[in-house]
């Protein structure tokens, strides 16, 4: 029995000596930070150890919802790392969560994955102020804590006016931007393409940036832009991942219907429109709208009018099952039919019949009006040539003299 004892230490002794010790990492990042100028530079730092026993260092850099990018990075003799990172030329998105880690690859090819790192890239370049109420966070510079509030009572009536035309839910925390001037906000969302664009939603974020710029106007703006894009979130709550699929004139028509202020323009927009036969297909408002401005604002007219018109005779709910339908994929023309029985198109001639007045059958005659002249002309002249044809092949007979 007094063998075990022995027994055992050996056992241990023998486990000891034949048990590899942990490997070494390959290599440690440590001191990692990011210091960034908006729209101008960003510098990520970093310390490598050991700080010569390396081959390839790298920097992965991922924007939330955006593919990850790689950037090579050259430590210095020390294994310090400073990389300095041009946002003119390579933007990242606003208010955006960015993801960031390292990767190192030794002489030998072994591979060390540095933690994540993650920052909000938010626009450094304004101080500022913040109050919060309910699910919203409301920022904004340049004016006083009044106007904040006046902020967050809008975003409440504007939600609760969404809802009105959407069943959509949206929940918090929800972060809304007010810029003062519409220059700051197109620097801020790197936006040339639109310059006459003033909001914008990113369901994805649960953000919210708009312009309102000082002034005598500045409440009505408030009333129109903040609940235009509570809506949009409103949408996507209501469609998930198929919020894309959505045609532009339905996410573009129920949102300015949820404006408290509506845009007073729009009515006389859309009787010029009508006046002159130069209202857009709805058709073509399937897609995004037209860039050059004047188009953009008819196709916002119209929009609204149309969905105001499907809302008055389907309600709530029956927006709410167009959304989702689409979302399901069925194509633009096709969605309404699965709806509520009837095609675009045909909602279309009744919109334009029963809500602007338009007298559809004398519209189509005028519309076929070239194409019966040419018709006619196609059948008359062969007619007319043949006549004459006639005429030349058999002279009057001569008259007999008496």
């Amino acid at each position: 029995m007094r063998r075990w004892p022995t027994v055992v230490l050996i056992l241990i002794c023998v486990l000891l000596v034949t048990t590899p010790a942990a490997a070494a990492p390959v290599a440690d990042v440590t001191d990692i930070a990011v210091f960034y100028t908006f729209g101008q530079e960003a510098t990520f730092q970093a310390r490598l150890r050991p700080a010569e026993d390396w081959a390839e260092v790298n920097l992965f850099l991922q924007p939330q919802g955006h593919p990850a990018r790689v950037l090579p990075v050259m430590p210095d003799q020390d294994g310090g790392i400073i990389l300095r990172y041009n946002l003119r030329e390579n933007p990242l998105p606003v208010f955006t969560p960015v993801t960031y880690w390292f990767q190192v690859t030794n002489a030998q090819q072994q591979e060390y994955t540095s933690s994540q790192t993650t920052f909000v890239y938010d626009d450094n370049r304004f101080d500022w102020r913040q109050l919060t109420s309910g699910i919203f966070e409301v920022h904004w510079y340049d004016r006083d804590v009044s106007f904040g509030q006046e902020v967050l009572n809008t975003a409440e009536k504007g939600l609760q006016s969404a809802q009105t035309y959407l069943p959509g839910t949206v929940n918090g925390p929800v972060r809304i931007f007010v810029y003062a001037s519409a220059t700051d906000f197109q620097q801020a969302l790197q936006n040339s393409a639109t310059t006459w664009a003033v909001g914008h939603a990113s369901p994805a974020l649960n953000t919210i940036v708009v312009s309102i710029p000082p002034g005598p106007e500045e409440m009505l703006e408030l009333e129109r832009q903040i609940p235009h894009e509570l809506a949009h979130l409103a949408q996507s709550s209501l469609a998930g991942d198929g919020y894309a699929k959505i045609p532009t004139w339905l996410q573009e028509g129920s949102a300015s219907l949820a404006e408290l202020y509506p845009n007073a323009d729009y009515e006389s927009v859309l009787e010029n429109a009508v006046e002159t036969n130069s209202l857009i297909p709805l058709a073509q408002l399937c897609e995004p709208f037209p860039r050059e401005a004047s188009a953009a604002f008819l196709s916002y007219a119209e929009s609204a009018a149309f969905v105001r018109y499907l809302h008055q005779n389907y309600g709530t709910s029956g927006l709410g099952k167009l959304v989702q339908i689409y979302a399901d994929g069925v194509g633009c023309a096709e969605g309404p039919q699965r709806a509520w029985g009837l095609s675009l198109n045909e909602l279309e001639y009744r919109w334009r019949q029963e809500s602007l007045g338009m007298n559809m059958a004398g519209l189509v005659i005028n519309n076929l009006l070239p194409y019966l002249i040419l018709l006619a002309l196609l059948v008359a002249v062969p007619i007319l040539v043949a006549a004459a044809m006639r005429r030349r092949g058999n002279p009057g007979r001569p008259v007999k003299q008496a």
